[in-house]
């Protein structure tokens, strides 16, 4: 026992089993010397600043007003009139905890507590302004939100009080831009700095918030917008494997052919996320990667419901600039409820006007594992279409071309094609193909079936007659370990489908031990 006392590394790793049970660490530090230093680096590791801070201080250095609502009270930390905060009283702060934090959250939002832009100030005079000096060793920091601090001038105290050079991840929704705040950001120099997280911001902060960051380290961006001009910057950083867009609006193509034609651009990007106003403005970001770029995860959503021929627009995007060698997940939406104000509910869809949504452009990509493909008008999938998925496909583990909504158009393909697919692609875990299931017997199984690998099996837009019991035996012969599911998306309108009921009554019949409960829209 003595000996193992003795090694660091192994009581670090009985301190990360605790995770965040921080009774059991506390009770540990306080039980055993030799765990008083891992302990209080656990304890320590993730911080709220204001409790644990104000804990450290002289109990006349500072004072609280309350305020209290209708859902909860809330407290607000000054400076104590006629005292001055000085580096004395934050020394106990400084030489035992604030070189164990790793990660700050901060802001007023998460323990009710609210450090006022004059406290802030304080601390900044008593700590010289040096960078990071409560937090000489922060990692990550995300703010989360105050009422007293919405600007960067504003902010600025929070980030010369904990971020330094040693942070690698920083959180800022909601900031509002302003001269003064942007001037002094500059000051600020994070040369390690890989994953940056702007939501709800303006776009002139942004575009100098990056300056911050020495270009090669940047890894993760999640942005609300960009600009034109940012794009081309976008494209140049050596590192970026992430790029997420919350609400991408107003970008044009006129940059994309001169982006897309250098083979440096975006060359390193494995992940793009896209939540924009409609297909077309995702589209015009897609068009400006090069074909050599080794995209792996390409996720789309928009908050309405697309036209056939949108939809269509993105899909071609897709087979056009994406490069087909590495792409493993698409997953496209609309009617998304995406948090954006053009979400809306609509009825069903009832028809359009005869133009069909066909993936037979995306034939080529062979190392696709994952595609989700919901849209409101839905892919029309056709006997010709199941033979490429099987053959081309063959990697697949899920496969959901449900669509968005229920629709007026009957499947274009029956059991048989989805034996045929499921023959091709060994792997699938996940099907959600609408099959016309009028003709089922029960008595229908594959050469290569059961298909014990299927885990959800989802029926939407699918049609099937009664009596229920043929329908539950033949999916209970042919994927014994299937999740039968009804859901949509959104889970809305589930009950227009006309054979909603039945597939009901098919769940009823798979059920071993009586009728699952009846809600609108999964069993």
């Amino acid at each position: 026992m003595d000996s193992f006392l003795q090694i660091r590394e192994l009581k670090d790793k009985v301190c990360l089993e605790l995770g965040s049970d921080y009774p059991s660490l506390l009770s540990l530090l306080l039980t055993c010397r030799s765990f008083v230093e891992p302990s209080l680096d656990r304890l320590w590791r993730e911080s709220y600043l204001v409790r644990p801070l104000l804990a450290c201080l002289p109990e006349d250095a500072y004072r609280s007003e309350k305020t209290s609502s209708v859902f909860h009270n809330r407290y607000t930390v000054f400076p104590n009139a006629g005292r001055e905060l000085t580096s004395a009283d934050l020394e106990r702060f400084q030489t035992h905890y604030a070189h164990r934090i790793r990660v700050v959250h901060a802001g007023g939002r998460v323990l009710r507590g609210t450090l006022s832009p004059e406290f802030l100030q304080a601390l900044v005079s008593a700590t010289n302004g040096h960078l990071g000096s409560l937090s000489p060793r922060l990692r990550t920091f995300r703010w989360n939100g105050s009422p007293f601090l919405r600007t960067v001038k504003q902010l600025l105290p929070y980030l010369t009080l904990l971020v330094g050079t040693s942070v690698t991840s920083i959180a800022l929704p909601r900031i509002v831009a302003d001269p003064d705040g942007d001037v002094a950001l500059t000051a600020l120099r994070l040369p390690h700095l890989e994953d940056v997280s702007l939501r709800h911001t303006d776009l002139d902060f942004v575009d100098k918030f990056m300056t911050l960051a020495t270009p090669s380290s940047l890894k993760s961006i999640k942005i609300s917008n960009v600009s034109d001009s940012m794009i081309s910057s976008l494209a140049s950083l050596p590192k970026l494997e992430s790029l997420t867009f919350e609400a991408l609006d107003g970008i044009t193509p006129k940059n994309a052919q001169k982006v897309s034609s250098n083979s440096k651009s975006f060359r390193t990007l494995r992940n793009l996320h896209i939540t924009s106003s409609d297909f077309e403005t995702a589209v015009y970001l897609i068009q400006h990667l090069p074909p050599t770029t080794t995209l792996q995860e390409l996720l789309c959503s928009i908050p309405q419901f697309s036209t056939p021929t949108a939809s269509q627009t993105i899909i071609d995007a897709v087979a056009n600039h994406i490069n087909p060698a590495t792409l493993s997940t698409l997953q496209v939406m609309d009617y998304c409820d995406t948090g954006l104000d053009d979400f809306k509910e609509v009825g069903p869809h009832q028809g359009s006007g005869g133009v069909v949504i066909d993936i037979s452009p995306l034939s080529r990509f062979t190392s696709l594992k994952n595609i989700s493909l919901f849209f409101y008008g839905r892919v029309q999938v056709t006997p010709s279409d199941a033979k490429m998925i099987a053959t081309s496909w063959t990697q697949l583990e899920k496969l959901d071309l449900s669509g968005t909504h229920p629709i007026d158009r009957p499947p274009a393909i029956d059991h048989s094609h989805l034996f045929q697919i499921l023959e091709g692609c060994p792997n699938l875990r996940h099907l959600g193909l609408p099959f016309d299931g009028r003709g089922i017997q029960g008595n229908e199984t594959s050469a290569r079936g059961p298909f014990p690998n299927i885990e959800h099996l989802s029926v939407c837009g699918s049609l099937v007659e009664y009596p229920s019991s043929l329908a539950a035996f033949f999916i209970r012969t042919n994927f014994p370990a299937a999740r039968l599911s009804r859901s949509y998306p959104e889970g809305l309108l589930i009950s227009l489908e006309p054979s909603w009921k039945r597939w009901m009554d098919v769940g009823d019949a798979l059920d071993p031990e009586g009728p699952a409960p009846r809600d609108d829209y999964m069993f």
